[in-house]
């Protein structure tokens, strides 16, 4: 039971990680965007 509950947590982990990381890229996209806007 508890090793496949540390799957579960593992690959909630890996997928929370996973969306971080495009979060980071769609901000930095958004960011070129705004600035692209300013000028």
């Amino acid at each position: 039971m508890l090793q496949m509950e540390g799957k579960v947590l593992a690959c909630q982990a890996c997928i929370s990680h996973r969306f971080l990381l495009q979060l980071q890229a769609c901000q930095l996209d958004l960011q070129h965007h705004l600035h692209s806007l300013e000028y």
